[in-house]
């Protein structure tokens, strides 16, 4: 996108236009997601699953082949085994019955948990005892309404809390969005920090990305590396500062006054288990919310996204409910799903835990970096 203009050097009339058209494109890209919503759950109710299941799928081909694309390693893998076990006959109840016993086991295997691949059975068992199905095409084809099923009633807000665009000027200067990224290191956590950065920039956000990770060596070059590429501003600890919660706090009061529309918070990378880091991160979250207080902004929710690697598949779960209980999480972001074959604890994670997935990465580029549509993540991962 070409750059804006400053807007301290245009008609006050102007400013007021801009904001005005970012609010309402932001009122009208939430409508329209809640209304995808209601589509999804009255179709659910009514019956209708397979049928919107395919529809939507046909509406979004350009979402459904970037998701495809990125998890053809984990479809490969259960695709096999689907079609294997679909060429098997079921021309009567017990052969049908086996089919599906088999079909637990292949999405167990598929990293989808238990729990939640009895409630995926369950719900294909009553849909073919009453549509009386028997062709492997709509076995298949209830078996993604199932997955649907479970992704949408069970994944709360997917939305990101920063505005697609910069918000409407309140008293002269926008007060920043706030979004912490958190994960063990390794997950893709300061790569995911690069990608929102720019994505947040590209709509014409003023970005600052503060660097409290203290503790590992490097952390701060490497996010600063990430910085520059998105053109974006860096905070970075004073000399011999090391307190993570100093850092964050300094990094608030900065965008305050620079009129930053987002701040991304990078972290401390370190496994759920070390309790130091996760008092640390505690204590960093009660230094943000100590400074919202006193702006005048108490209660305001902070996202705070944890980054988890596809590759470790169901340990993600274990991750994701330890840093819930003990920092709070508001969506996940799951990268690195082009490169396994365990992608099917996606489900799991959001039908355990109530945890939206609200970014995947599906690749190496800046922009592979997608909003989770539940529709294209099933057909990507169960294929036609």
């Amino acid at each position: 996108a070409p750059p804006r203009a400053p807007l301290r050097v245009a008609p006050s009339a102007a400013i007021f236009d801009v904001f005005k058209n970012a609010s309402e494109a932001v009122k009208r890209a939430s409508k329209e997601a809640a209304e995808e919503r209601r589509l999804a759950l009255e179709a659910l109710k009514g019956g209708r699953a397979v049928e919107y299941v395919r529809e939507k799928a046909k509406r979004d081909v350009g979402k459904v082949k970037a998701f495809s694309d990125g998890l053809t390693k984990s479809r490969e893998k259960l695709a096999r085994d689907l079609n294997d076990l679909m060429e098997k006959a079921a021309g009567t109840d017990a052969e049908l019955n086996s089919i599906l016993d088999e079909l637990q086991d292949v999405l167990i295997m598929s990293d989808l948990g238990v729990d939640t691949v009895d409630a995926v059975i369950e719900d294909l068992r009553r849909d073919v005892r009453e549509q009386r199905l028997q062709d492997p095409a709509d076995i298949k084809s209830c078996l993604k309404a199932s997955l649907v099923r479970v992704l949408v009633e069970n994944e709360g807000d997917v939305n990101l809390m920063v505005p697609k665009s910069p918000p409407q000027l309140e008293g002269g200067k926008p007060q920043a969005s706030i979004v912490m990224v958190i994960g063990a290191n390794g997950m893709g956590k300061t790569t995911t920090i690069g990608k929102l950065a720019q994505r947040f920039k590209n709509n014409g956000h003023s970005v600052l990305v503060a660097a409290c990770d203290t503790f590992r060596a490097g952390a701060v070059s490497q996010l600063d590396v990430w910085a520059q590429r998105a053109g974006v501003e860096i905070h970075k600890p004073r000399e011999g500062q090391t307190s993570p919660s100093g850092v964050v706090y300094d990094a608030l009061v900065r965008a305050e006054k620079n009129g930053n529309t987002v701040l991304i918070v990078d972290t401390s990378g370190r496994l759920h288990t070390n309790r130091n880091l996760m008092s640390e991160m505690q204590k960093m979250r009660r230094s943000v919310e100590s400074y919202l207080d006193r702006s005048g902004r108490a209660g305001e929710e902070i996202e705070t996204l944890l980054v988890v690697d596809a590759s470790i598949g169901r340990n993600a779960v274990a991750q994701a409910k330890a840093w819930k209980g003990e920092i709070g999480v508001s969506g996940l972001v799951v990268t690195k799903l082009d490169g396994t074959a365990r992608a099917g604890f996606v489900v799991s994670v959001v039908k355990e835990l109530d945890i939206p997935v609200k970014l995947v990465g599906v690749g190496e580029g800046v922009d592979d970096l997608r909003d989770f549509e539940p529709v294209s993540f099933v057909e990507g991962l169960v294929g036609e």
